[in-house]
């Protein structure tokens, strides 16, 4: 048996008769070249690896995939667990169905990330500033304001790799989420003065659920949220995550 090291780290096997042809690695599905036996004798001592492609982390060890958290070997170019190529940053759904079915049936486990986390703009407590600030006065202004002000800050909407979350409460907490696979659209809406304040609001809504699920209020770069949305959602649909 030939045995040699793929781009992608893995350790891949040929016959001795497939010496010089060309075939697939059953890991990442790229195309790869058997080497010759004097390519893979050195001294005549055992067979030897094809000279390493340009890594991004030194030789040795193993490192953590930037896509998916997974770790995998120092010298992949291509993630063997979610298909993402390390230096071009792309990948293919060939390259995904590669990674699964080179021993990984079914769903795998990725570690979750958070992509995007922001509170809503002052903009969308603009109310309630110029109420406290009419009321102030006769003394109903100050707590007004005081209460706008850590609403907004104890508002965190976050997206990750697997879903989206929403968590608000000054003092009681209130907790909201929904699974990236569960997102039937996402929805922007803007009026005039948010438009020229490049603000907005985001809704999420599910198949499972009446209406809007999730409102993201006073979402800055309403837009670039909802592109960060969608394409998390088709990410994690093609490649399928084990459930934790």
């Amino acid at each position: 048996m030939i045995h040699f090291t793929c781009q992608c780290g893995k350790d891949v096997q040929a016959p001795d008769g497939a010496a010089g042809k060309m075939g697939k690695c059953p890991s990442c599905g790229a195309e790869v070249k058997v080497p010759l036996p004097q390519e893979r004798k050195s001294d005549g001592i055992g067979p030897v690896s094809p000279p390493p492609l340009p890594s991004m982390a030194p030789d040795g060890g193993t490192k953590a995939c930037p896509y998916c958290g997974e770790e995998i070997k120092q010298a992949a170019i291509i993630c063997r667990f979610c298909g993402m190529n390390l230096v071009s940053g792309e990948t293919t759904m060939a390259q995904g169905q590669g990674a699964r079915t080179a021993g990984l049936t079914g769903p795998v486990h990725v570690a979750e990330r958070t992509l995007w986390q922001d509170n809503p703009t002052h903009w969308a407590y603009l109310g309630v500033y110029v109420l406290a600030g009419v009321l102030t006065p006769v003394l109903i202004g100050i707590p007004l304001l005081i209460w706008a002000i850590l609403d907004r800050k104890h508002t965190v909407y976050t997206l990750t790799n697997k879903r989206v979350i929403q968590k608000r409460g000054i003092i009681g907490k209130d907790l909201s989420e929904i699974d990236l696979k569960d997102i039937r659209n996402v929805l922007v809406r803007y009026g005039v003065l948010d438009r020229l304040l490049g603000i907005g609001n985001v809704g999420l809504a599910t198949a499972g659920h009446a209406g809007i699920e999730i409102k993201i209020t006073g979402c800055r770069g309403p837009e670039r949220v909802r592109q960060l949305i969608v394409e998390a959602k088709d990410r994690s649909r093609e490649f399928p995550q084990q459930a934790e």
